[in-house]
Formats: structure tokens, C-alpha cells, sequence
């Protein structure tokens, strides 16, 4: 009966550590593929943040050369905003809609010009 409870307990060894060495992996692999996501959803935010800077800053020189009534330019600035309120913070949101609203407040505004003389001559409001 002794050579039998021997055999049990190495036996019970090689599973309990089997099942060890099965949980750590488990919990390792795990653990590179929430990092793994996490960076993927920081890179998916620095995209959306990049096109944002991109287009308000393209908009804003735009609007300091023109002036328009019509502001359809700017629909893809909003649409990437849409898109920050799903994964931002409302500061940073508030932010960024702070932008738009100087980028139109800028297409409306009238435009100063130059005169020869090199002096900027601001238009009284």
C-alpha cells in the first residue's frame, strides 16, 4: 500500500505543478494581451488627436486669409470631435469645441490687410 501512496502523491506533485505552471501562463498571456489592447487604444487616440490638430490647424490659417459665411469646411473638424466625446475626457472635449468656435468665429471675422507702408491696420468691430 506505501509504494501506492507514493505514486499518488508524486503523482498529485506533477499535476499541482502542471496546474502552476498552466495559471501562470495563463495570467501572463493575459496580461500581454491587455497591454497589447491598451497600446493599440493609445495609438487610436494619438491618430484622432494628430487629424484634429491637422485639420483645425489647416482651418484656422484658412480662416485668417478668408473670410466666409459659409463654414461646410468645417465638418470634418466636427466629426472628429464626434469622435473624441466617445473615448475624451469632457475637458479635453470642451477644449477642442473651444477651437472650432475660434476657427468660426476667425472665418466670420473681417479680414485685416496690409497696407505698403508694412503697418497692420486693424478694422475697428
Amino acid at each position: 500500500m506505501e509504494p501506492y501512496i507514493s505514486a499518488l502523491m508524486g503523482l498529485a506533485g506533477v499535476v499541482i505543478g502542471g496546474l502552476a505552471s498552466f495559471a501562470t501562463a495563463w495570467m501572463t498571456h493575459r496580461s500581454q494581451v491587455r497591454e497589447k489592447q491598451r497600446e493599440l487604444e493609445a495609438a487610436k487616440r494619438e491618430k484622432l488627436f494628430s487629424d484634429f490638430i491637422a485639420e483645425a490647424t489647416r482651418l484656422y490659417a484658412d480662416a485668417i486669409s478668408h473670410q466666409k459665411d459659409d463654414v461646410s469646411d468645417l465638418v470634418l473638424l466636427y466629426a472628429l470631435v464626434a469622435q473624441m466625446r466617445l473615448i475624451s475626457s469632457r475637458r479635453l472635449v470642451d477644449a477642442a469645441e473651444l477651437a472650432m468656435a475660434r476657427i468660426v468665429k476667425t472665418y466670420l471675422t473681417p479680414i485685416a490687410r496690409f497696407r505698403k507702408c508694412g503697418t497692420l491696420r486693424i478694422p475697428a468691430r
